[in-house]
């Protein structure tokens, strides 16, 4: 989502046609906020599962095609660093919570013990790991 709204700051520089670009972009977010749930509701109620997947090939596909010939090459001049102990340091702090999560919805038996994962999760998230 940030990413969108920093190609639009690229995109458009005159202040009306940003504004207009946002409009649009905020329209859509709603629309397809609103549509999706109702639309897969339906699609899984008298199609399999996978059907809802389906849906986005017929519309992703021609603005994949667009985008990459009417959008500009939007990239920082003076990059940054790599920073490698942040990248473990989210990963320490993630990995614990989904495998958590993946370890409660499994089935029961699964506790919120020091040595579960979502345990260790929370404390390093607490401990401004993330």
């Amino acid at each position: 989502m940030p990413a969108t709204l920093s190609l639009l700051r690229n995109i458009f520089s005159d202040p009306m046609e940003r504004r207009t670009a946002i409009a649009i972009w905020a329209a859509a977010f709603s629309g397809g906020a609103v549509l999706g749930p109702v639309i897969g509701g339906i699609l899984l109620e008298h199609f399999w599962w996978g059907s809802v997947f389906f849906l986005a090939v017929p519309m992703l596909l021609p603005l994949l095609v667009g985008g990459l010939i009417l959008l500009p090459e939007s990239r920082d001049p003076n990059p940054g660093k790599v920073d490698p102990i942040s990248i473990v340091l989210i990963i320490m702090a993630l990995l614990p919570f989904v495998y958590g999560i993946k370890s409660i919805s499994s089935g029961p038996g699964t506790s919120r013990s020091p040595r579960s994962p979502s345990g260790w999760s929370a404390p390093s998230r607490s401990c401004g790991v993330s």
